[in-house]
């Protein structure tokens, strides 16, 4: 398997597990320190995150 094809799977678990748990709430790490989400804010933050995913997504599987 290349990295590519690694790198999509990755991003296509990422979607179907990984966003869909965050809507429990979450903590964004920094440097400077951990920002909390809650669930109540969450809903925001899924939706930039999985525009993201999908563009990434789309870009890589398109270099194929």
């Amino acid at each position: 398997m290349s990295l590519q094809q690694q790198r999509v799977m990755d991003l296509e678990y990422a979607l179907a597990k990984q966003v869909p748990a965050m809507e429990e709430g979450f903590h964004i790490l920094t440097k400077y320190g951990d920002i909390r989400i809650g669930p109540e804010q969450a809903p925001a933050v899924i939706n930039a995150v999985r525009k993201v995913i999908l563009q990434q997504l789309k870009t890589m599987k398109a270099q194929n």
